[in-house]
């Protein structure tokens, strides 16, 4: 009798301590699962010319986006319960696919935000669903017009005055004279033409402008006309793999001997395509340098580096798109995780000290930048000015 007393003391103790053990389960994983539903996921939908006459750049910034996303993860620098992921399409540089993929970024895959990689035509077709929705969309970009202005767009590229306005000053002070122009015939590069104009204004002259389709892969018939116009400068506002093409058939070309070349588009990307030995006596303003020993610059580039190892592609296309992923981030976590128009609101006020130095927003819409002025002499390109802090004049009074 007594030892069957105990026997039922015993299992009523091993019970307890199994009911005591499960409880503990229940509330940890209870817990877990708490934990887990208070981590806001804010999805990005990066949208960049994969294909197209982008691609080279767009690879770069592609790398820069996903390593940049990677760390903020890893250090909460959104925020201790934000997390970012990212959806990706492609808009093979091109309006109409722009818009396309767009829809599907905001109606099918219902991003909290869209960053892009993209030309000024294929921004303004994205912009037409991130305005209806009420999301931003962050420009983390090299170059851009300056046109566009909406109430939830950031841009995190160089405008007119940014790009041209030290490079033309540069040139006419080390003698250039005579310039003859080459562009893209879009917006940018129409923009970008007369604004080589203006900076040159009476102390020197504009003998030729040639405008090309973007995609454009032939530039025999400018080279003829550049030949005949007979300048000293030859300034082009190219678009990626079109400039490549160019510089490839001017500088090969007998005719381009001694005429000094000028470029406001080309990144590092761009100009490793292009060859050390073609781009002798070219000078480009680029809002980044691969050497600058900043800080945040040998951060970047470690982190790229760390992440894809021999397939690294470092340019300012992927400094752009990895500064947009930390503006955001910064939003992020200065409005606690907010989305719509409040994080619109708080990504006008975000700072962010980056491998292109201090990015603030000016009238919103645009940030101040560094131009640096890099002079290429067939070996190697070397910094041989910068202008620091630069605040932009977009084309579009409206965003100034």
């Amino acid at each position: 009798m007594v030892r069957a007393r105990r026997l039922s003391v015993r299992r009523l103790g091993l019970a307890s301590l199994v009911i005591a053990a499960a409880a503990v389960v229940a509330v940890a994983s209870a817990g877990a699962a708490s934990g887990r539903a208070n981590v806001t996921t804010i999805k990005i939908g990066w949208i960049s010319g994969l294909t197209g006459s982008q691609a080279t750049n767009s690879v770069s910034a592609t790398q820069g986006i996903a390593t940049a996303v990677q760390q903020i993860n890893k250090t909460h620098a959104a925020g201790k319960n934000v997390k970012l992921s990212i959806v990706t399409v492609d808009d093979a540089a091109d309006p109409q696919t722009a818009s396309q993929r767009c829809n599907q970024l905001v109606n099918q895959n219902h991003v909290q935000v869209v960053i892009g990689f993209e030309s000024t035509p294929a921004t303004a077709a994205c912009l037409q669903y991130t305005s209806k929705a009420n999301i931003p969309y962050i420009l983390g970009q090299t170059a851009t017009s300056g046109a566009l202005c909406d109430a939830n767009y950031y841009a995190l590229a160089t405008v007119g005055n940014q790009q041209v306005t030290p490079l033309v000053k540069y040139l006419l002070k080390k003698g250039s004279q005579k310039f003859y122009v080459v562009a893209s015939d879009f917006i940018s590069g129409r923009q970008g033409a007369q604004q080589i104009k203006d900076a040159v204004g009476s102390n020197g002259q504009v003998v030729g402008t040639s405008f090309e389709p973007i995609g454009t892969t032939d530039f025999s018939s400018d080279i003829s006309k550049i030949a005949a116009a007979k300048p000293d400068t030859v300034i082009d506002v190219l678009v990626g793999s079109d400039e490549v093409a160019f510089y490839k058939q001017f500088r090969t070309d007998p005719r381009s001997n001694g005429i000094k070349t000028g470029s406001f588009l080309m990144d590092d990307g761009i100009a490793a395509a292009i060859g050390q030995k073609l781009l002798k006596n070219t000078v480009v303003n680029s809002s980044y340098a691969l050497n600058n020993p900043s800080k945040a610059n040998k951060v970047f580039k470690a982190a790229v580096t760390k992440k894809y190892g021999k397939k690294t592609a470092i340019s300012g296309a992927a400094a752009a798109a990895w500064d947009g992923a930390w503006i955001l981030a910064n939003a992020l976590k200065s409005s606690g995780g907010a989305t719509g128009a409040a994080l619109s609101s708080a990504i006008a006020q975000s700072k962010y000290i980056g491998p292109r130095g201090g990015l603030v927003f000016k009238g919103k819409h645009y940030v101040s930048l560094t131009a640096y002025l890099v002079a290429y002499d067939g070996k190697k390109g070397t910094v041989v000015g910068d202008y620091r802090n630069i605040n932009p004049v977009p084309a579009n009074a409206a965003c100034r």
